[in-house]
């Protein structure tokens, strides 16, 4: 057991190295974030959502201490569901063509989001602030629902819409740029399948707001306050926290798993380790004669000692083959929960068995100190 747990530990751990280490697609750090929920009595019209945000935008960007100001309905990582299909529809197919297109994200986004979050615009070209509600139907696609939808082609200059109500004339949309694939739901998955249009030709009330700052969290939620209320004095804003303390907060179950086995891991290595002490001592105190007449014969305490660490090495090793079988089932179910966890993975397996024969090494080595130095006279005596 205490192999099955240490090995798991280790395969976690190591998991969670590669999945902090890899890449998510964009750039967090640097970045706070709030929430901001525009009223429907207020805020009826897109025109008044657009100039609401317009001006959110370019006061929050003029204040100091900020970079740079952007907004999306549902940046990736953020834990952000989405209540319905997004049901889309290529130029040329019917509406129940349509219904075997995969289910893309969505999120309405403000022109310089791509900059703010340094996500990667591969082809085209990014919105610009006259995408509105004036101009010609836009969107954006990233490239693995690129490659889904048109296998083989240039995704630049076709037609997608968002045909929710399986109307037979949706609004088509021309896609104008193709950006880099992102981690949508969980730093574990696959790239998500992304479809952007700028907020100025949606009804997207509900905004994330993505700051650039280098000010601290307690200041920069002031500032930010203290200048929205000034455009609107009952507007709510909500939801503070960094961008990157948001991504972590999204691998707290692993955070758990890993510490609970390292928890776990590390009684049953005590407990094994104390068992393995218990027996030896009971050997030891079992063998008094026969100790005392081998080095009354002349016998080496050096010898005795490694006879006796010898015989718990190779109890440990019993328990490291069984539990070495145990540890590769166990990693197989880490496999299929997280894909970026491995079944075998050597350092992982390797550093358990050190860890466990150098816990028996200890656990064995003061029973036979005092086999090395069992006084024969005393030994026969006691007989």
């Amino acid at each position: 057991m205490a192999v099955v747990l240490v090995c798991g530990a280790g395969l976690l751990i190591r998991a969670f190295d590669d999945i902090q280490s890899a890449s998510n697609g964009f750039r967090a750090e640097g970045i706070s974030t709030f929430r901001i929920a525009l009223g429907w009595r207020r805020y009826g019209s897109r025109e008044q959502i657009t100039r609401y945000y317009e001006q959110t935008q370019q006061t929050l960007a003029n204040a100091p201490g900020v970079s740079g100001v952007a907004f999306g309905s549902a940046p990736p990582l953020m834990r952000q569901e989405q209540d319905e299909n997004n049901v889309i529809q290529l130029d040329g197919q019917s509406a129940v063509e349509a219904a075997s297109n995969p289910f893309p994200h969505v999120q309405f986004i403000s022109e310089n989001y791509l900059e703010v979050l340094k996500l990667p615009l591969v082809s085209g070209r990014a919105f610009t602030r006259f995408d509105g509600e004036k101009g010609d139907p836009v969107a954006l696609v990233s490239q693995r629902l690129a490659e889904r939808l048109w296998p083989g082609q240039n995704a630049l200059g076709k037609r997608i819409a968002l045909n929710r109500s399986g109307t037979a004339a949706p609004a088509f949309r021309t896609v104008v740029g193709i950006t880099g694939n992102v981690r949508q739901r969980q730093l574990a998955e696959t790239a998500s399948l992304d479809l952007y249009i700028p907020y100025r030709q949606s009804n997207a009330a509900n905004q994330y707001l993505l700051v650039k700052t280098n000010l601290d969290d307690s200041a920069f939620r002031a500032l930010s306050e203290n200048i929205l209320w000034r455009i609107d004095s009952e507007q709510s804003l909500f939801d503070f926290q960094t961008y990157t303390r948001r991504i972590l907060d999204g691998l707290w179950q692993l955070r758990l798993s890993r510490m609970l086995l390292i928890l776990f891991g590390g009684a049953a290595l005590l407990l094994a380790a104390a068992g393995i002490f218990g027996l030896m001592s009971y050997l030891v105190n079992q063998r008094q004669r026969e100790l005392g007449i081998r080095l009354a014969l002349g016998a080496q305490p050096g010898m005795l000692r490694f006879q006796i660490v010898g015989q718990g090495v190779r109890i440990a090793l019993g328990g490291l083959l069984l539990g070495t079988a145990g540890a590769y089932m166990a990693g197989s179910a880490i496999r299929s929960l997280l894909t970026t966890a491995k079944t075998f993975d050597l350092i992982s397996y390797a550093a358990t068995v050190l860890v466990v024969l150098a816990s028996s090494i200890l656990a064995s080595a003061w029973p036979a100190e005092r086999a090395a130095r069992v006084d024969p006279i005393i030994a026969l005596r006691e007989e």
